[in-house]
């Protein structure tokens, strides 16, 4: 069987937690190695106590395809992260997880924005959640959230209400609906965007499994968006989690007085960047002019690009498709800047992100 097919396997290991996963990969280089390893050679990674080698050596004759079987019954797929499905900036974070489950659209392109804040919010936190993850979905961007109660569940049905995108990143199975009043919003979700999660299907939520997850919101998003958050609220798991791996944070401010808003205030006091409307969001990318449902006509003509942006874009345009890397050696800028004014591009609808870090003109 293929390399994919072991790294399941090895993924499903007991002990074998993202970082052993790839200090194995590391050491073997492929999965179906560290399955042919003997005892001996298995304790010679890091990490690797006798308990782990004895499970690993006892996966060796699961069937894994019986268990892919049953997945796919149920709907449910998964992808690795060395395929080229595997979200990409997922891939840049710490400890990104070796598998993700999924139901859905893995395929999913645009630019990803994750939306959290209280499991009790007020009427202010629902109507500022409904109206600015509402505004960001109609106008192209994915909204990222955990369809936990509260703004994560409020923001994803605005997404769906606004016939946007939305991604659910769960702390349990992908087939585990939780908590269970989510079950229509879970539904809609699998038929117009995507579940995800690192654990096994049938896994049940428990507490540990949800600021774990909480990395995945934020390392598959650009940028995190609080919207009413107290003092201790777990939604700051999520933005620290955003800062350690680069993202923006964003924060929507609240009444002085209130509770609800000590964490959102705190955060805009040191430095997030306080947003009132989707277009604040947007606006830290450089290329929305105003939320109307949809991008503005105007960012499709000839005369919206710099000079940068309009030699990447016929480059792209002149070869079909073409990868970062690609293009770093045709036009002769660095990497980072690239990237940056592919970002743009994407947002001003010229360009669509493909698998494989590959690009296309629209």
């Amino acid at each position: 069987m293929g390399d994919e097919k072991y790294i399941l396997l090895l993924n499903l290991c007991k002990g074998v937690g993202p970082r052993r996963f790839f200090a194995l990969m590391d050491h073997f280089k492929t999965a179906q190695n560290v399955f042919n390893a003997s005892y001996s050679e298995l304790l010679e990674v890091p990490g690797i106590t006798d308990e782990i080698c004895n499970n690993i050596i006892r996966n060796r004759d699961y069937d894994i395809d019986f268990y892919i079987k049953r997945m796919n019954l149920k709907g449910i797929n998964y992808v690795t992260f060395y395929s080229d499905d595997y979200p990409e900036l997922l891939k840049n974070i710490f400890d990104p997880p070796p598998v993700l489950f999924y139901i859905g659209d893995i395929s999913i392109q645009g630019i990803t924005i994750a939306v959290v804040g209280s499991r009790k919010p007020s009427y202010y936190g629902i109507k500022a959640a409904n109206k600015i993850a509402g505004d960001l979905a109609a106008s192209g961007v994915i909204i990222v959230s955990g369809m936990a109660r509260g703004i994560d569940s409020t923001a994803q049905w605005a997404a769906v209400n606004a016939d946007g995108k939305t991604i659910a990143v769960l702390g349990c199975g992908v087939d585990v609906i939780y908590p269970p009043e989510n079950r229509g919003l879970y539904e809609k979700i699998i038929k117009t965007g995507l579940v995800i999660s690192e654990y096994p299907p049938g896994t049940q939520p428990i507490a540990g499994y949800f600021p774990q997850r909480n990395r995945i919101i934020s390392g598959i998003s650009r940028g995190v968006l609080v919207i009413e958050a107290g003092e201790k609220s777990g939604s700051l798991i999520t933005v620290q989690m955003a800062l350690e791996q680069g993202r923006d944070v964003f924060a929507v401010p609240g009444n002085i007085f209130s509770a609800m808003s000590v964490g959102c205030n705190r955060l805009i006091k040191d430095g997030a960047k306080l947003v009132a409307s989707a277009q604040d969001v947007m606006e830290e990318y450089q290329c929305y002019d105003e939320i109307d449902g949809s991008f503005d006509d105007k960012n499709k003509s000839e005369n919206d690009l710099t000079a940068d942006e309009r030699k990447i874009y016929d480059v792209i345009r002149s070869l079909q498709a073409m990868n970062i890397d690609e293009l770093a050696a045709v036009v002769d800028m660095p990497v980072e800047k690239i990237n940056s004014i592919l970002t743009i591009l994407e947002l001003k609808g010229r360009i669509r992100r493909l698998p494989g870090k590959n690009f296309e003109t629209l």
